[in-house]
């Protein structure tokens, strides 16, 4: 009966040993792609902050533009005045 219970007992704690070292092993693989998901979280972050700052600048730029476009525009009516 022992012979029995022995013979049974090791290829069970071998199936419970596979199991938790296979928990395990998941675990490691989640926390790896937790710690990848936070890495891009945060590359995402400073990106969009940088995107941000360059659509001020250029916002800020074409406003520049415009105004010079204007002075230009007046400017060149000026020159045609005394033509006329």
């Amino acid at each position: 009966m022992i012979e029995w219970a022995a013979l049974l007992l090791a290829p069970f704690t071998g199936i419970v040993s596979y199991l938790v070292g296979k928990r395990q092993r998941n675990n490691d693989f989640l926390n790896q792609l937790q710690a990848s998901i936070n890495m891009l979280v945060e590359e995402n972050t400073k990106l969009l902050a940088e995107n941000v700052e360059l659509r001020t600048k250029v916002a800020a730029l074409q406003v520049a533009q415009n105004k010079l476009l204007c002075e230009i525009k007046n400017l060149r009516k000026d020159l045609k005045k005394p033509e006329e």
